[in-house]
């Protein structure tokens, strides 16, 4: 991943739960994950109404980064970013905590996920071409898997299987801490 800042965030704990469960609402977030062609990925990124679509290339590692960057947002993280590199040039795919709202004294979280594309030409970011908030770090760490899981099955191995169980198990423990145990309802 390129950078993960913990920020204020950060802090684990039974406080930190209502950050993490921040609520669900059903087709908030929806992340696809395909093979196109020989040596290439796409990854389809749906929130609400808006959909991006990045290209990058199988020497890239884009399905566990984003297995990683969902961890680290459902832990706490106050933002993270990984490159989909498409050789040349690539994507920013950066994923930000937000505060949404303040209920009761607590601050309920969503989370910003941009995407920007760099110049192959000249190394520099170009103008944000996906510009959207899910409403919470586990709707879209629940998306994340969703998309993930299914390209393990019969003993495949994209990408690094640890990654793919270390956001399950994250993701059973807050469905746990939330009193919730069907993933995807509040």
């Amino acid at each position: 991943m390129g950078e993960i800042d913990q920020g204020a965030g950060g802090q684990g704990g039974a406080a930190a739960i209502q950050d993490w469960e921040s609520g669900i609402v059903p087709g908030d977030v929806a992340i696809d994950y395909r093979a196109e062609g020989i040596g290439w990925r796409v990854v389809t990124l749906r929130i609400g109404d808006q959909i991006c679509e990045i290209e990058a290339s199988s020497l890239s590692d884009v399905l566990g980064e984003l297995l990683r960057a969902g961890l680290a947002m459902l832990a706490g993280a106050r933002r993270t970013a990984i490159f989909a590199s498409a050789e040349p040039g690539g994507s920013w795919i950066r994923l930000e905590r937000e505060t949404l709202r303040v209920r009761g004294g607590t601050a309920i979280h969503g989370v910003r996920v941009t995407v920007q594309p760099r110049d192959p030409l000249t190394g520099v970011d170009g103008d944000i071409e996906f510009d959207a908030v899910c409403h919470s770090p586990r709707a879209l760490a629940e998306a994340i898997h969703a998309m993930a899981a299914p390209h393990f099955v019969d003993g495949a191995r994209p990408t690094d299987p640890a990654a793919l169980a270390a956001l399950a198990g994250a993701l059973v423990a807050v469905r746990a801490m939330a009193g919730d145990q069907a993933s995807g309802t509040p």
